[in-house]
């Protein structure tokens, strides 16, 4: 018999497996010799194996930020001058939910029985360390539900009913809104943007800005890590990208969006912070060219 907590486990899979995966991550990518930096050294991406990590010269720069994230998600705005990630309440609710998607999904559905048939045909998918990451991360979620009732995970439909009703009164939140058109935009004024270094931008940026980071940054990638694989570019690029974020004090611990995603993929990433899983995942070779990406980061948001 399962726990009732895996029961619940399998429900919220069951709805937003999709959502997860519709930001593109490949871990898959295995550049051949000849597409690595190095001569020396197949730079493929590599099982985490405990018994056989290689020493990090990655900057400890992650923390564990689960119970920092319970205090620092206090309200959804209610006014300018109360707000978590954003002045603009149009883009604070939307990072909030953004946030907090899964959490949001869990809360909102795991009375429900109508994916019961549904939860059977998935559980087979799941691994152990996968099943006790998920039972932990809804205990987190029902933790956070009842310190912070005023994010209201509960109920999932009134807050994206407020995301609709809220009038965005800076130029990113008409951007999110749709109020101005992206392809209005030129380079010099996405680059103005991102360099405004905020949180609320820099998260959505890649998905916003898709052509931007496609025609601009991911050719400039290509030149700085001196190497022409698109897979292999645009991975360092995308993890480069989650470390930045992290530095700049995004969640980055097991709970976070990132995390959860890669305990999805691989249950070896299950209660990992960000930090160790690249530790991890990446070979010497490729945590020096995601140092070399961070630079790159660094002197464009700056």
């Amino acid at each position: 018999m399962r726990s009732k907590s895996t029961v619940v486990l399998l429900l919220l899979l069951a709805i937003v497996v999709f959502i997860l995966f519709k930001q593109n991550y490949q871990l898959d990518v295995t550049p051949t010799k000849e597409q690595t930096l190095s001569e020396t050294e197949n730079k493929q991406l590599i099982v985490p194996d405990e018994d056989n990590q290689p020493e990090s010269k990655l900057p400890h720069v992650v923390k564990q930020q689960s119970e920092m994230n319970l205090d620092k998600n206090s309200d959804l705005i209610s006014s300018v001058d109360d707000y978590i990630y954003d002045p603009d309440p149009f883009v604070e609710t939307q990072m909030m939910l953004h946030e907090n998607e899964l959490c949001y999904n869990y809360i909102s559905t795991k009375q429900s029985s109508k994916f019961s048939e549904s939860l059977k045909r998935m559980s087979h998918r799941l691994q152990e360390q996968q099943s006790k990451f998920f039972d932990e991360h809804f205990e987190y979620c029902d933790k956070l539900n009842m310190q912070k009732p005023r994010l209201q995970l509960d109920n999932h439909k009134e807050v994206k009913e407020r995301l609709k009703q809220s009038q965005p009164n800076s130029l990113w939140g008409k951007i999110l809104s749709g109020d101005v058109e992206v392809d209005t935009l030129n380079h010099s004024q996405i680059k103005d943007l991102l360099k405004q270094n905020r949180l609320s931008v820099l998260s959505l940026a890649p998905k916003i800005f898709y052509e931007y980071y496609e025609e601009v940054v991911h050719w400039d990638m290509e030149y700085v890590l001196q190497n022409r694989n698109y897979d292999y570019v645009k991975l360092v690029q995308d993890y480069a990208q989650e470390l930045y974020l992290c530095n700049l004090g995004r969640e980055c611990g097991p709970n976070s969006q990132f995390m959860i995603r890669m305990c999805l993929t691989s249950q070896q990433a299950c209660g990992l912070n960000y930090n160790q899983y690249i530790e991890n995942i990446l070979t010497t070779g490729q945590q020096s060219d995601l140092q070399t990406a961070l630079q790159y980061f660094e002197n464009s948001y700056r």
